[in-house]
């Protein structure tokens, strides 16, 4: 099957196609719509797999050319609307597979589902090359082999299957069959004789290559959807390959600027470590390296910032991912004494403005409502319930949070949270829950993230006037979990962004300013984090939780 993939994302395109090269697929790549159209109107392909967003011709209309009829349409998109979604679909497209997406599902909607192994073969699958029988005996109880006579029987068969490793002897055509097979699947890993030990690390060679293509995709995703600043470097030495917008904005530097840089050139001269030794050491090892390290940066000249460097992929690519350093613990200590303070302080007024309110409501019922003293007793009263309101967020702040975990559907729970939000929004806003797959379930406790999604989007409702478009939605990112709240408002002022989520911070006069401390305090309390990710338009806030949180914990 020839498939034309058209995505600007290169990297994440080019390892589809390895993927689709291992089921005897033919892909070509390009990365950007109107050389796609270009390819589309010259023909020879069977199908097609579009980005929704490219630059020039869209995947929706690359999907409606006249000559793409009769092919096979596939969308692929991580975070449109469902306009463009149903756009596609319009269009022509089979389905629309949300990035990051199961490769199954890929293979199954080209009609490449992967090639059941013959009975038996219930471990490790090598194809060999006319085998000598003391070879074959040599590995028996190590893998299941495949014996095949010809050179073109092992390449058609590396073609349809995915094998673990292959073994091919010495011979006239030796190196061009390697190079065959490399072709056709670029994870293979190929030796030249029936060693058993070697056997077993060309095995182990092949998981590992093809565990890291996946991660990689998995890891490209995170670039569009996540609010954690990344880069993508490549080669040696270390250089700039990609880099998210939450990167861009924190290095401050233009894009041209950033493209095909060294680490060195970010790094801060005076720091004895830097993003490019961290890389290296990365490198070198083969795993994961967390350090502490300078950059400089255009705004704010040189940060100090946490980094972890995750090897991944094939060619040396190296994520990394970049995060400020955690708060010293004495700010911690001062919150707790602030909480217990204002505990104590709230108690206090609590009973004080109940017997306040009870006075007042024997005065409004004794008062006609005719009289000159009853508008001013009911704005009294709305002051007394504001105070109340004020009060009961600062016992929440106060007060530490138990958590009681539990699995529950997120689309439940997303739409429970909206339907609170709807009682104070307009007829005219759109609400809507982007959940993929409507079977999934998280851990967590529902009650406090319920409460933390209504807070979340009444602020959007508030934000918005009851008007516009709130969305509400949730994603799986690895080991994560992301729960989202999406507004098309006028978004969050740059000049506040960095002291929205502190206590007693507020924009609105009679906020208390503790609703988003608190919504911090919950996800914090399952041992995850909130942000206000980077987002075209509107505001979005991000929580993220990992996938199995620690149960029963007081926080």
């Amino acid at each position: 099957m020839r498939v034309l993939i058209a995505d600007d994302n290169r990297s994440l395109a080019e390892s589809l196609a390895a993927l689709l090269r291992t089921r005897g697929a033919a892909p070509t790549v390009v990365v950007d719509g109107d050389a796609a159209a270009v390819r589309v109107r010259e023909g020879g392909f069977d199908a097609l797999l579009v980005d929704l967003r490219l630059p020039g011709t869209s995947g929706s209309e690359l999907l409606a050319l006249p000559e793409a009829e009769g092919l096979v349409r596939l969308a692929m998109t991580g975070y449109d609307t469902s306009e463009n979604i149903d756009r596609a679909l319009a269009a022509g497209a089979k389905t629309v597979l949300r990035k990051p997406f199961p490769l199954p599902d890929l293979y199954a909607a080209l009609g490449l589902d992967e090639v059941k192994a013959p009975t038996g073969f219930d471990f490790s699958r090598v194809a060999a090359l006319r085998l000598e029988p003391a070879e074959r005996l040599g590995l028996e109880g190590v893998c299941a082999v495949t014996e095949l006579r010809r050179a073109n029987r092992m390449r058609a068969a590396v073609a349809e299957t995915r094998w673990d490793a292959a073994i091919v002897p010495p011979g006239d055509d030796e190196n061009e069959l390697v190079e065959d097979l490399h072709r056709l699947d670029p994870d293979l890993a190929v030796i030249r004789n029936a060693d058993p030990t070697r056997l077993v690390d060309a095995i182990q060679r092949t998981g590992d290559s093809r565990d890291r293509a996946d991660r990689l995709i998995e890891l490209e995703e995170s670039f569009d959807g996540g609010g954690t600043p990344m880069l993508l470097v490549r080669d040696e030495p270390p250089t700039l390959d990609r880099w998210n917008q939450p990167a861009q904005d924190l290095f401050g530097f233009l894009p041209e600027q950033l493209r095909d840089a060294e680490l060195s050139e970010l790094d801060d001269a005076s720091d004895e470590d830097g993003l490019g030794d961290l890389v290296s050491r990365a490198l070198l090892g083969g795993a994961p390296v967390t350090g502490e390290i300078a950059v400089r940066t255009l705004a704010a000249g040189t940060q100090r910032l946490v980094a972890t460097a995750r090897p991944v992929g094939s060619r040396g690519a190296v994520v990394v991912e970049l995060r400020t350093p955690p708060r010293p613990d004495h700010h911690q200590e001062a919150l707790q004494i602030l909480g217990a303070t204002a505990a104590g302080v709230a108690h206090e007024m609590r009973n004080m403005l109940g017997g306040l309110s009870g006075s007042l409501k024997l005065l409004s019922d004794r008062l006609d409502d005719g009289t000159e003293a009853a508008p001013i007793l009911a704005r009294v009263r709305e002051r007394v319930a504001q105070a109340s309101v004020a009060v009961h967020d600062l016992l929440d702040f106060a007060r530490p949070v138990v958590l009681r975990m539990r699995a529950v559907p997120v689309g439940m729970l997303l739409k429970s949270a909206a339907s609170e939000a709807r009682d104070a929004a307009a007829e005219s806003m759109e609400i809507e829950i982007d959940v993929p797959d409507p079977t999934m379930r998280i851990i967590t406790d529902p009650a406090r993230l319920r409460m933390a999604l209504v807070d979340l989007a009444r602020n959007a409702v508030h934000a918005t006037e009851g008007t516009g478009r709130l969305t509400l939605g949730c994603r799986r990112r690895g080991s994560r979990v992301e729960v989202f709240v999406e507004d098309d408002g006028p978004g969050v002022p740059q000049a506040i962004r960095d002291r929205i989520f502190e206590p007693f911070f507020t924009t609105r006069a009679a906020g208390s300013g503790l609703g988003l401390a608190n919504v911090r305090k919950v996800a914090e309390a399952h041992g995850g984090s909130i942000i206000l990710a980077p987002t075209p338009r509107g505001a979005r806030f991000v929580i993220t939780l990992p996938s199995r949180p620690e149960t029963g914990a007081e926080r």
